[in-house]
């Protein structure tokens, strides 16, 4: 891997984990969502008009549609991530956020778009996720700590009488 890639890759990184720092400690909600976003919007809207002026865009209407749905997505997940913050550690809704995603995004791609992913993607995933829920497990009581994970998703896996409950 070069330099350029690897300097990239762990600008990238920091600049990630400084937004979610920052998200917390503001306290979050709309109005943070709102302010970084309309941040974004004034700094790659010159960028992105630059580029179309060179590169005119000639693709078909659903791919605007994938564009319109993943913005609207990504707003969803942003103030849910707002939400998880105030509820709960910085230190648990991050590691989650982080290791929902490919999660989802595996299941959606079965369930919505017929992708048959290999059984490195599917090791892979459950790396992920069961690290997530592995820490998560060491340093947090599920059934007594309240937050993101109880009070949101509202699921708690118990062992009762030979049955396993799933409560919502």
């Amino acid at each position: 891997m070069s330099y350029v890639a690897v300097m990239l890759l762990l600008s990238s990184a920091f600049l990630h984990a400084t937004w979610n720092f920052l998200s917390k400690r503001a306290g979050g909600g709309i109005a943070f969502v709102w302010l970084f976003t309309a941040i974004g919007t004034v700094i790659y809207t010159p960028i992105v008009c630059v580029f179309l002026l060179f590169n005119p865009y000639t693709g078909e209407t659903i791919n605007l549609i994938y564009v319109v749905g993943s913005i609207l997505l990504h707003l969803l997940y942003f103030v849910i991530l707002q939400k998880g913050y105030t509820k709960s550690d910085f230190s648990l809704i991050y590691p989650v956020a982080r290791g929902l995603g490919p999660m989802l995004v595996t299941m959606m791609a079965i369930l919505l778009f017929n992708e048959r992913p290999s059984l490195a993607v599917f090791i892979g995933t459950a790396i992920i996720v069961g690290s997530v829920f592995f820490s998560y497990g060491r340093h947090y009581n599920i059934q007594r700590q309240p937050g993101f994970i109880s009070d949101s998703l509202r699921i708690h896996v118990r062992y009762d009488h030979s049955w396993i409950y799933i409560m919502g």
